[in-house]
């Protein structure tokens, strides 16, 4: 069973009766609003059944708009949710199995549930949950796309999500093996103070070929625990179990999973493709997961390693198992897969290690109802030595800001963290930079901002390697990122309030301009700090 710390609303319905009885419809049980719900259904342990393939369905009807009134932000289900269920526990000497389903309820009242099983005892079994209100502030809802402003994000109760990404691909591995080393939620904290607010994670990867050599800890590779039992037919619920309680501890922390379901340079055997264990560990991992609302499904890190023809198999059953239709991305090169991503992806989750402001630009262009990130571009060194392309913190700044510069994202890699060997209680330099950079952007209408680097002009005798990107709301917002001593900002009516940021500090200075020919204005860099300055202009 799940450990408490999981923070689920376990509704647990006992269902009597042996094997070919009639269930019972069950009493109304409570849930509260874009939490996890997760209802047990227990029968009778059986011999020469293999309780991970009993299919489950669970049909979940939402309440009426009458009786649950809907803000205009809001989105909500209006048509019943059908969800797979999966087995939870084993037989624990009581004579019983414990299968179960999950789902999110997004508008207050009574949801009524009935199941559809190829198991004559869980049948036809029904009940309803009665959701009530949300008060926790960590919770909006499932992360979605902006309709309105479809290169970035929003929850589901209208509120703006900014990502700011790190990787760390073994973190499900923390604990794992060792539930008394209580490491997760510590660690959790630091790369809050980060910034970061989405996370890349691997479901399940062997080992890195980088880490072979370091000890465990901090390699924290190769666990014991995988996500399958005595053979692919049977998992293990140790580590379905702790997955869970990782995606709760996210959750808590308004911490978005970016979930790669596979990875095929990480030492892993996996079952083989598009078969029924295949198929079981895909849908186990929707069933499971789905009803957590911090979710992006990604179908593997570096998908371009496999073939597209397993991928148009695999995002199917995303779309047909998954009823809370969470985003869903590929880890690859942009162009790569662009079939696939058309049909079946709403966010484009790219590896570009050159050209990043200009290449943000472009796919933005390619895909202008996507938000785009670029989520591997370089790599903080770390105090051990892992993988062989690393760069200084201060060296990546000016990448990382390009990112954002373009209006797409990004995901920062700390080496000491990113792969199988995580030294948790580490607070490198990078973690300021990329603090510094959600607080500035989050006091901005960064939603309606727009790449508008045209703005901007450099005198060309301040040389070749001058840097000057430009997102601005016309009229109303500007923000400039550069390294030159000056430059003129073309059609900015006056009046406007100016504020320098330091990029690597968050020190901030007022900004004066001086009007020049036309609409333009003159601004000259402070050079108290680095090469580096923001510029932030509002009416504000």
């Amino acid at each position: 069973m799940a450990s408490s710390c999981l923070g689920l609303l376990a509704v647990l319905l006992a269902v009597g009766g042996a094997v070919g009885h009639p269930p019972r419809v069950q009493t109304v049980s409570e849930a509260t609003m874009y939490h996890v719900a997760h209802i047990n259904l227990t029968t009778e342990a059986r011999s020469g059944v293999n309780p991970f393939l009993v299919n489950i369905t669970a049909t979940i009807t939402p309440p009426s708009f009458s009786t649950s009134p809907t803000p205009p932000l809001v989105r909500r289900a209006t048509a019943p949710l059908s969800v797979p269920g999966f087995f939870y526990s084993e037989d624990d000497g009581s004579g019983q199995w414990v299968f179960a389903f999950r789902f999110s309820c997004d508008a207050v009242g009574s949801w009524a549930w009935h199941i559809t099983s190829d198991d004559a005892d869980l049948n036809n079994m029904g009940g309803a949950v009665n959701c009530e209100q949300n008060s926790d502030p960590a919770f909006h809802g499932r992360l979605e796309v902006d309709q309105s402003h479809p290169h970035h994000f929003a929850y589901q109760d209208g509120t703006r999500y900014f990502m700011v990404g790190t990787e760390v691909d073994w973190l499900w591995a923390l604990d794992l093996d060792n539930l008394s080393t209580h490491t997760l939620e510590p660690f959790l904290d630091t790369l809050s103070y980060g910034g970061f607010n989405n996370i890349m994670v691997n479901l399940y990867a062997n080992y890195s070929a980088w880490a072979r050599k370091v000890p465990s800890p901090p390699n924290v590779g190769n666990t014991v625990n995988t996500p399958w039992g005595s053979d692919y037919l049977h998992l293990n619920l140790r580590f379905w179990n702790h997955y869970d309680d990782v995606m709760a501890a996210l959750e808590r922390r308004g911490i978005v999973a970016h979930i790669m379901i596979m990875v095929e340079n990480k030492a892993v055997q996996w079952p083989q493709e598009q078969s029924v264990a295949d198929d079981l560990y895909w849908k186990t991992t929707v069933a499971r997961l789905q009803a957590f609302n911090n979710i992006v499904w990604d179908v593997s890190k570096e998908a371009q390693r496999l073939s597209d023809s397993y991928w148009a198999s695999r995002f199917p059953f995303l779309v047909k198992y998954d009823a809370h239709n969470h985003i869903r991305t590929m880890h690859s090169h942009w162009n790569a897969s662009l079939e696939l991503k058309h049909k079946y992806c709403n966010m484009i989750s790219a590896q570009q290690h050159s050209v990043y402001h200009e290449h943000i630009l472009a796919v933005r262009k390619a895909f202008p109802t996507y938000p785009v990130a670029n989520v591997e571009f370089l790599y903080e060194e770390g105090p051990v030595k892992t993988y062989g392309v690393q760069s200084e913190a201060i060296d990546m700044l000016p990448v990382w800001w390009s990112l954002y510069m373009a209006g797409g994202y990004g995901v920062w890699y700390y080496s000491a963290v990113a792969w199988d060997v995580i030294i948790p209680n580490l607070v490198p330099p990078g973690y300021g930079f990329t603090r510094v950079l959600r607080d500035f952007f989050v006091q901005t209408t960064f939603w309606q901002l727009e790449p508008h680097d045209e703005l901007v002009q450099v005198s060309t005798d301040q040389g070749s390697k001058i840097v000057a990107y430009a997102l601005a709301s016309p009229g109303k917002e500007y923000v400039v990122f550069t390294n030159a001593s000056s430059f003129s900002l073309k059609d900015v009516p006056s009046g406007l309030k100016g504020v320098w940021t330091d990029p690597e500090s968050g020190q901030t200075l007022p900004a004066t301009s001086t009007a020049v020919s036309g609409n333009a204005q003159q601004f000259e860099k402070p050079t108290e700090y680095g090469p580096f300055m923001v510029l932030h202009l509002t009416s504000a």
